[in-house]
């Protein structure tokens, strides 16, 4: 059951890793034969909510070419607006739309050493949310799972 959100957040792509198709190729379907492709968003996410700062790392996703269900290990660093450091990692279930939009589902997990921050330990975070963040028009909510 889904309890409070926990943080909202845009994602903003920073750059984007590809090994040998590109993305906008990968959309287009132009992947030359292959099934899957592999990419890596590098992110920087303001996030707002019971949690606030921000959020950086990369988000390693495996695209399927045939349109089934790809999947994104994400891993990152929130520093929150009070200098906190809590790790972010996620996997999440993926589908892609031709003109760019990524939508999303799965899980997220936390961790920190921060006294402050300690109850994210015992916190998992279901996430749901999508868009095209290539230009900024997605939007992703983490609720805690209950």
């Amino acid at each position: 059951m889904l309890g409070e959100i926990l943080f909202e957040e845009k994602p903003n792509v920073t750059e984007i890793a590809d090994y040998g198709v590109k993305f906008e190729d990968f959309l287009a379907g132009k992947q030359a034969g292959h099934r899957e492709a592999r990419f890596d968003f590098h992110f920087l996410n303001e996030i707002r909510g019971k949690l606030t700062g921000k959020v950086a790392g990369v988000a390693a996703i495996t695209a399927r070419a045939d349109g089934g269900p790809s999947v994104a290990d994400i891993h990152g660093t929130l520093k929150t607006d009070d200098g906190e450091s809590i790790l972010v990692k996620a996997f999440l279930y993926l589908t892609f739309q031709r003109e760019g939009g990524i939508y999303g589902k799965g899980m997220v997990y936390f961790h920190t050493n921060s006294s402050r921050y300690s109850w994210v330990n015992s916190t998992i975070g279901i996430v749901s949310g999508g868009g095209n963040p290539l230009n900024g028009e997605a939007a992703v909510k983490v609720y805690a799972w209950e």
